[in-house]
Protein backbone atom coordinates (compact mmCIF):
# COMPACT_ATOMS: atom_id res chain seq x y z
CA UNK A 1 0.00 0.00 0.00
CA UNK A 2 2.87 2.47 -0.56
CA UNK A 3 0.78 4.87 -2.71
CA UNK A 4 -2.12 5.18 -0.27
CA UNK A 5 -0.83 6.50 3.04
CA UNK A 6 -4.15 8.05 4.03
CA UNK A 7 -7.29 5.99 3.45
CA UNK A 8 -10.96 6.17 4.41
CA UNK A 9 -12.85 2.97 5.11
CA UNK A 10 -15.61 1.38 7.17
CA UNK A 11 -14.88 -0.02 10.64
CA UNK A 12 -15.75 -3.72 10.67
CA UNK A 13 -14.43 -4.84 14.08
CA UNK A 14 -13.37 -3.18 17.34
CA UNK A 15 -11.15 -4.49 20.14
CA UNK A 16 -11.63 -1.88 22.89
CA UNK A 17 -9.40 -3.71 25.38
CA UNK A 18 -6.35 -3.42 23.11
CA UNK A 19 -7.48 -0.14 21.43
CA UNK A 20 -7.55 -1.67 17.93
CA UNK A 21 -9.93 -1.78 14.98
CA UNK A 22 -10.21 -3.40 11.56
CA UNK A 23 -11.25 -1.31 8.56
CA UNK A 24 -12.70 -2.33 5.18
CA UNK A 25 -11.45 -0.29 2.21
CA UNK A 26 -14.32 -0.89 -0.22
CA UNK A 27 -12.69 0.94 -3.12
CA UNK A 28 -9.68 -1.38 -2.97
CA UNK A 29 -11.62 -4.53 -2.04
CA UNK A 30 -9.71 -5.53 1.09
CA UNK A 31 -9.75 -5.24 4.88
CA UNK A 32 -6.94 -4.06 7.09
CA UNK A 33 -5.31 -6.08 9.80
CA UNK A 34 -5.73 -4.86 13.36
CA UNK A 35 -4.90 -1.13 13.48
CA UNK A 36 -4.08 0.81 16.63
CA UNK A 37 -6.59 3.56 17.48
CA UNK A 38 -5.00 6.85 18.49
CA UNK A 39 -6.05 8.54 21.70
CA UNK A 40 -7.67 11.96 21.46
CA UNK A 41 -6.12 14.15 24.15
CA UNK A 42 -6.93 12.91 27.63
CA UNK A 43 -9.85 10.80 26.38
CA UNK A 44 -8.93 7.18 26.99
CA UNK A 45 -12.40 5.88 26.32
CA UNK A 46 -13.00 6.97 22.71
CA UNK A 47 -13.19 4.15 20.19
CA UNK A 48 -14.82 4.00 16.76
CA UNK A 49 -18.05 2.06 16.34
CA UNK A 50 -18.66 -0.68 13.79
CA UNK A 51 -19.89 0.90 10.51
CA UNK A 52 -18.22 4.27 11.26
CA UNK A 53 -16.25 5.83 8.39
CA UNK A 54 -12.68 5.94 9.69
CA UNK A 55 -9.61 7.85 8.55
CA UNK A 56 -6.52 5.62 8.55
CA UNK A 57 -2.87 6.64 8.23
CA UNK A 58 -0.28 4.08 7.14
CA UNK A 59 3.46 4.52 7.69
CA UNK A 60 5.24 5.10 4.35
CA UNK A 61 7.10 1.79 4.24
CA UNK A 62 6.21 -1.53 2.61
CA UNK A 63 3.66 -3.29 4.82
CA UNK A 64 3.94 -0.47 7.37
CA UNK A 65 1.77 -0.24 10.43
CA UNK A 66 -1.40 1.80 10.28
CA UNK A 67 -3.38 3.84 12.76
CA UNK A 68 -7.03 4.89 12.99
CA UNK A 69 -6.89 8.68 13.35
CA UNK A 70 -10.60 9.30 13.84
CA UNK A 71 -14.00 9.01 12.21
CA UNK A 72 -15.92 11.16 9.75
Amino acid sequence: MPDNFVRVGIVTAVDAVNRRARVLFQDMGFSSGWLNVLRHGQQDTWMPNINDSAVVLYLPVWQGDGFVLGVL
